[in-house]
């Protein structure tokens, strides 16, 4: 019985996620953007939004940062990755790996 109801639902959610999503020519050709639309982009165009990427020391363990209270590390060693993190930022402003 178990059995004939999943494949049921599985039936239908194979049948359901078929038709979920229409497709859609790109551009869209019935789009045309109102004045006002662009604008909005002129404007957010000269806000100069950006992605700010910080990282640090805990980057190079790759294990968040709260590592060094989560494994426990010492502040001596710890404070060793410094070093290792700038030689690898200069490495890759120089083109190497």
């Amino acid at each position: 019985m178990m059995k004939k109801i999943g494949l049921i639902c599985l039936f239908g959610l194979i049948l359901f996620s078929a038709n979920a999503q229409k497709k859609y020519a790109y551009p869209m050709p019935e789009y045309t953007p109102t004045a006002g639309n662009l604008e909005a982009r002129e404007e957010f165009q000269d806000m100069k939004f950006g992605m700010f990427i910080h990282w640090g020391v805990y980057s190079i363990l790759a294990d968040g940062e709260w590592v060094m209270l989560l494994k426990k590390i010492q502040k001596d060693n710890y404070s060793r990755l410094a070093d290792f993190l700038i030689l690898k930022n200069l490495m890759l402003k120089n083109g190497l790996k």
